[in-house]
């Protein structure tokens, strides 16, 4: 009844990478004589684990089947090596791809990835009562070195569940089985490495402060997701018809937030590291299957399969302004945000300038002009559908999976700058209309109908353009899978 094991495992992974950009290459991406980059990167993970599992009867009607253990995980992922020739200063000989052809030492770096030890502890035990009704109970306490210095250092998390077996319980007619099923769990997530121990960086003799460290006066904790679930299968019909239905809700709070630090913090760091914020979600899953023709030689199985989520964001600190960027612009003219109130999934950018008509409104020298950055959509959709079929007819068999999104919006910055490069049928068209069709007006209220195309494209497109006239409806429905097979 009692069993102990124990495992050890070790990886290690090297990944080489090399380019050779040979000279007369455009010079954006190439020094004259040509470019030569050269990567090394390296992963290496042990673990090892001593687990205990125990099962036995208590009497004629319960069944106990428990284990626990402790495991340790240590890993260093990313250390790189990069020596790159760049676009300057470049190889000194044309086309001979080697370190010593280098014309200097700027573009050679090394780098530490992230170097991380988790040490855990943990159990679970299920109790089972004549087959018919189970109960689960799993508890695990995890140390993380990324936590070290914290208030923080270790975290807990438990979960417990009950399923019945409602087709064991009682006689169902048609039905072949019937299941009804609750959980509750909370799962937590450490921080990324070296947050808590910021590193300098050294780059030609020089040396940087840290890019990231915690925010003073805060103490960095690990993520907590608490979750929430109840579901029910059955099976009908001889198993010709059957439907699987779920319903969630979670809640992930101390969300890890990295923020711009002021110039003048005492520590050098770029960003601020902190935890705010929880996103609230809830949804349901729906799958149906079923078997509308069984035969000998001939037999069709279905399956749709539906899903819904909503969530909401919430406990961002009113000093942030009760939002924060969590994908910065950069060059870019978009960004994604995390505001109180509003969905995970915001996406932000500029647009034309447009007065309470919908016009746009040219400035006083009949230029465009681009507004501040706004919401412009939400990346998740309203649901998904799925439908997979299986038809198999003697010696063949035909299946297809057609997947829908519906709802949601999409940014196709791949569409901005092909705009902007002139290259896309839009600008052609505009080029030979003579301008861009528009429904503007100048600073005088006049009506404008055509604009330049160039000088449209141009400012409209681009990653840094109004991306903000790039969104459209993310819904879509695809055949993600065909396939055709024949048996002999």
């Amino acid at each position: 009844n009692l069993n102990l094991r124990s495992r050890l495992s070790y990886d290690k992974q090297l990944n080489t990478f090399e380019k050779k950009v040979y000279a007369t290459t455009q010079t954006t991406l190439s020094h004259a004589n040509g470019r030569y980059v050269y990567t090394k990167d390296e992963n290496t993970q042990w673990y090892a684990d001593l687990i205990a599992t125990y099962n036995t009867r208590l009497g004629d009607a319960l069944e106990l089947s428990a284990n626990g253990g402790t495991s340790v995980r240590n890993s260093r992922i990313g250390d790189r090596v990069s020596l790159d020739s760049g676009t300057s200063p470049g190889l000194d000989k044309a086309n001979w791809f080697t370190v010593s052809n280098f014309n200097g030492v700027n573009n050679l770096s090394q780098g530490i990835g992230s170097k991380k030890e988790m040490q855990s502890v943990f159990g679970s035990a299920q109790l089972g009562y004549n087959g018919m009704v189970y109960a689960d109970l799993t508890a695990r306490q995890d140390w993380s070195s990324a936590l070290v210095g914290t208030d923080n250092e270790s975290f807990f998390y438990p979960s417990f569940g009950v399923t019945g077996i409602i087709s064991e319980m009682m006689s169902l007619p048609q039905v072949d089985f019937a299941k009804v099923r609750f959980s509750y769990s909370k799962v937590g997530s450490d921080i990324p490495a070296f947050i808590t121990s910021p590193r300098n960086s050294i780059s030609a003799g020089s040396v940087s402060g840290p890019s990231v460290g915690p925010q003073p006066g805060t103490s960095l904790e690990p993520e907590i997701q608490k979750s929430n679930e109840f579901g029910t299968d059955w099976k009908l019909f001889n198993n010709i018809l059957g439907f699987d239905l779920t319903f969630y809700s979670s809640k992930t709070e101390n969300q890890f937030i990295l923020i711009q630090a002021p110039d003048t913090n005492p520590f050098g760091y770029q960003n601020y590291a902190f935890n705010a914020a929880s996103i609230s979600n809830t949804g349901m899953e729906l799958s149906l299957y079923a078997t509308p023709l069984r035969s000998d030689n001939l037999s069709w199985t279905t399956n749709l399969n539906y899903a819904s989520n909503t969530n909401e964001v919430s406990g961002i600190p009113d000093d942030l302004g009760g939002r924060v960027v969590i994908s910065d612009a950069g060059v870019n003219g978009y960004q994604y945000v995390l505001e109180n109130g509003k969905p995970f999934g915001v996406i932000e950018a500029k647009k034309l300038t447009r007065d309470d008509q919908g016009r746009i409104v040219l400035d006083a020298d009949g230029n465009l002009q681009k507004g501040d950055f706004e919401e412009v959509g939400i990346a998740n959709p309203d649901f998904t559908l799925g439908w997979s079929n299986s038809i198999n007819f003697g010696d063949f068999s035909v299946n297809f999976l057609v997947d829908g999104r519906f709802g949601g919006e999409v940014m196709s910055v791949t569409e901005a700058m092909n705009d902007m490069f002139g290259v896309s049928k839009a600008s052609g068209d505009a080029r030979d209309d003579g301008g861009v069709s528009i429904d503007a007006v100048d600073a005088s209220g006049n009506a404008v109908t055509t604009y330049d195309a160039e000088a449209y494209y141009s400012l409209i497109g681009n990653r840094a353009g109004a991306l903000g006239e790039y969104v459209y409806d993310a819904t879509n429905i695809s055949l993600r899978e065909l396939s055709v097979a024949y048996r002999y």
